[in-house]
């Protein structure tokens, strides 16, 4: 199978995730997210996550969607195996970013799937996202934004069979208004587009 690896090296884009928790000092909590956890799903986290909490998700296939409101949040994969698949929320994807300021890493988010065809593996309806370590397999979208003001910064990623073609090619992996970089991106064959931005700053290779 061809793959096809997107790189960036613009400097701007190398922001970390260690100024978003610390960003709330003193008033973020880590959520526990796992079956012998108080929290079972990813959904029950994101339903009391407050601004600059950090949640962390046990291995394990989860069949759940969430909808993650609050601020710079980090959303992370604590082992090897950490699944999100087969629902989705509002109609949009298996997570449904609507927060300014979140990080996403180290997890996979498989099989989106919604009636008008734009199952996102995250949906990104308000401020900065970013991705590091996500594997991205089998959605209809693998990242879907647009909205103004938007940007998604992407790193160490995998974007497996993403995109549908039912009436037109119109979908694919990564569809926002600005991309911001894309570090080390292993994207394979795509149904549709693969990067659709705006204002996108991704050097192809």
């Amino acid at each position: 199978m061809d793959h096809q690896n997107v790189h960036s090296e613009d400097p701007a884009c190398d922001v970390g995730t260690a100024g978003i928790v610390a960003s709330n000092p003193g008033g973020s909590a880590t959520l526990e997210v796992g079956p012998s956890k108080t929290h079972k799903t990813p959904s029950a986290a994101a339903a009391v996550a407050k601004s600059g909490d950090h949640i962390q998700i046990e291995p394990g296939e989860y069949f759940d969607c969430a909808v993650w409101s609050a601020n710079n949040l980090v959303i992370e994969g604590i082992g090897p195996g950490v699944v999100i698949t087969d629902k989705t929320c509002m109609g949009k994807g298996l997570f449904v970013i609507e927060g300014n300021n979140t990080t996403v890493r180290n997890l996979t988010l498989t099989r989106a799937r919604v009636p008008d065809m734009n199952g996102a593996g995250i949906r990104l309806d308000k401020g900065s996202l970013t991705v590091d370590g996500v594997k991205f397999i089998d959605n209809q979208n693998g990242i879907l934004g647009g909205v103004p003001g938007t940007t998604v910064t992407i790193r160490n990623s995998d974007f497996d069979r993403n995109g549908i073609c039912a009436g037109a090619c119109a979908h694919g992996s990564i569809s926002a208004m600005s991309i911001c970089c894309a570090l080390r991106i292993r994207v394979s064959p795509t149904l549709g587009r693969l990067i659709r931005s705006s204002r996108g700053q991704c050097a192809q290779k």
